[in-house]
């Protein structure tokens, strides 16, 4: 949306995916071409191991190779992980060979204990050396955060930095038109939604006991997270999931996007509490747009950018460190709000989810790109 407001059009090659066939499907979405690419495996288990490894025969390459290029502009790249060195080294070939610039999405810098299963020794290298070396062959970045983006641009790199963005057409943004006047003030329900494992769980469960055993009707939901992982979370353990008793609540993985949505809404605050480590600075917590766009305030700590736009006390609680005593402090002054209070710091959060729209950042593109 961003680079279609910047008076581009735009292709999408999703990961090839194996689609059951050899012939290339072609659709559109948000007036965006998408062609999806088949990957035929190799029959033989190494060879496809070696394949997936070091990106021969990538299939989206391969068609890009086949393609007429000329008036494409440029072409940016989102590696996600696992061989994502390898990719961007055969992308860039083809794009100097073709005197196309590459530009890369960097959206987060992962710690090596963020990395898990079979090849999570491999990742945690083609991760290092992608975005300490190999990001360095191509024309620029675009990055996530305030952090990244001057890493590169100290590498001598043109970078520019955008936050998670938003499509304010899509109808999940819409919502009821009561939703802001049904002040949710009690119980007040905390929302987890998202990825578990880089929040410190351990300090937020404890602090809501706390809470709790002096009275407060305050209730922790998670969304997109299961009981059992959590529990396995440093510091957790069954005993205090178990002590939080009706006060801990799991919906589990949802895929429905209403049904997202409605859990979501239902939230009186979104909470989001992170160790300020390198990880943490790199990043963007994608949730923290899509919670002001549903008109919920936050319940947070200031780890990458997010000094820039939580305001404390009018879109958000802001902790100020990473302790029992400190979350437990800001889940205080959550408490003794008044309902006008609280619906104040609703619209305050809608409000600032204009500035994750997409329109918005249609001039960075055009400066990035030309």
């Amino acid at each position: 949306m961003a680079l279609q407001a910047a008076g581009y059009t735009v292709g999408i090659l999703p990961k090839s995916l194996e689609l059951g066939g050899t012939e290339i499907l072609e659709t559109t979405f948000r007036g965006a071409h998408v062609w999806r690419i088949p990957q035929v495996q190799p029959r033989w288990k190494l060879r496809r191991v070696i394949q997936e490894n070091l990106k021969w025969n990538d299939a989206r390459i391969q068609w890009l190779k086949q393609t007429d290029l000329r008036h494409v502009k440029a072409i940016i790249a989102y590696t996600g992980v696992g061989a994502a060195s390898a990719f961007f080294y055969h992308l860039n070939s083809l794009c100097k060979r073709r005197g196309l610039r590459l530009f890369c999405f960097v959206v987060e810098w992962q710690a090596w204990r963020h990395f898990s299963g079979k090849q999570a020794c491999l990742n945690v290298l083609d991760s290092e050396f992608l975005r300490r070396v190999a990001l360095r062959w191509g024309d620029g970045t675009i990055t996530i955060s305030a952090f990244l983006q001057d890493y590169y641009t100290r590498a001598g790199l043109k970078s520019i930095c955008l936050p998670p963005l938003l499509d304010f057409t899509d109808p999940i943004w819409q919502g009821d038109s009561n939703s802001l006047h049904v002040a949710r003030h009690r119980p007040l329900k905390l929302l987890f939604s998202g990825s578990f494992r880089r929040e410190r769980h351990d300090v937020i469960l404890r602090a809501v006991l706390k809470m709790r055993q002096e009275g407060a009707d305050m209730i922790m939901e998670y969304l997109g997270a299961t009981r059992d992982q959590i529990e396995r979370e440093p510091g957790v353990g069954p005993q205090l999931v178990q002590a939080l008793g009706a006060g801990v609540c799991f919906h589990g993985p949802v895929d429905d996007p209403g049904s997202v949505a409605r859990i979501t809404r239902s939230a009186s605050f979104g909470v989001l509490l992170r160790d300020n480590l390198r990880w943490a600075q790199a990043c963007f917590p994608s949730k923290v747009p899509e919670f002001f766009a549903m008109g919920i305030p936050l319940v947070a700590n200031t780890s990458s950018d997010l000094m820039d736009y939580l305001c404390d006390e009018e879109n958000a609680l802001v902790c100020r460190a990473v302790t029992v005593e400190s979350f437990y402090a800001t889940l205080q002054r959550a408490w003794k709000l008044t309902e006008t209070q609280f619906k104040a710091m609703k619209l305050a959060a809608l409000k600032s989810a204009q500035r994750f729209d997409a329109r918005n950042y249609a001039k960075a593109y055009q400066q990035l790109i030309g």
